[in-house]
């Protein structure tokens, strides 16, 4: 599985379609980008690639049980 993003979506987007299009098929594309994912409340983790950090696990959506 691959999960791609930029900042807008605007890359990614030509990026899923290219990757299809190669024969990936467990591509996906975060919509609208990161930027758009934080604004609507869902965590951005900014930690260092490889350092120890508690950015994991499942988190409930927003505005669920409310």
């Amino acid at each position: 599985m691959i999960l791609i993003y930029c900042r807008t979506g605007n890359r990614t987007g030509q990026t899923f379609t290219r990757m299809t299009e190669m024969g990936f098929v467990k591509v996906y594309d975060l919509a609208n980008g990161i930027t758009r994912w934080g604004a609507l409340g869902y965590p951005v983790c900014v930690e260092r690639l490889g350092e120890e950090h508690t950015c994991v696990g499942r988190y409930q959506e927003p505005g669920a049980g409310t």
